[in-house]
């Protein structure tokens, strides 16, 4: 818990910088640092968690959140995400908004939760499987917004 940089959050062997892929294995709640955190992709393993810190900026390409699994973004904190699959819970009392340098700009929500309570901006939002999603608040999608067929 606290800083991203801090080898102890990683098993002691460093952590992941710039570019990388990280696998979170355990529940992390990350504090600081506020900005600098710029990840290829993020998996969350089943039953473990992600809670960024109130003041946190975060830049992901891809970020899992698997079965079980949770992320929480709490007001004030920004996640810049390109592609976010949700098949656990995903919370976002903060902001969700577009990578800066990627295009595509997606939130599937699998067979999960997603419960927005702060402001979503991606280009994209598909629901798929059994997903439950609350919308509370700012939900702004420029392109599509899909979900399966009802039966």
């Amino acid at each position: 818990e606290g800083k991203w940089d801090d080898p102890n959050n990683w098993g002691g062997s460093g952590y992941p910088s710039t570019g990388d892929n990280a696998v979170i294995s355990q529940d992390v709640t990350i504090t600081e640092p506020e900005t600098g955190i710029d990840l290829q992709k993020i998996t969350i393993v089943e039953n473990f968690s992600l809670t960024l810190g109130s003041t946190v900026k975060m830049n992901v390409v891809e970020l899992l959140v698997n079965t079980g699994s949770s992320l929480t973004i709490p007001s004030g904190a920004t996640l810049y995400v390109n592609w976010l699959s949700s098949y656990g819970t995903t919370i976002n009392d903060g902001s969700i908004e577009k990578h800066p340098t990627v295009e595509n700009n997606k939130i599937v929500a699998g067979n999960g939760s997603f419960i927005n309570n702060g402001t979503v901006n991606q280009k994209e939002f598909e629901v798929t499987g059994n997903a439950s999603v609350t919308n509370n608040s700012n939900l702004n999608i420029d392109a599509n917004i899909t979900k399966p067929p009802i039966k």
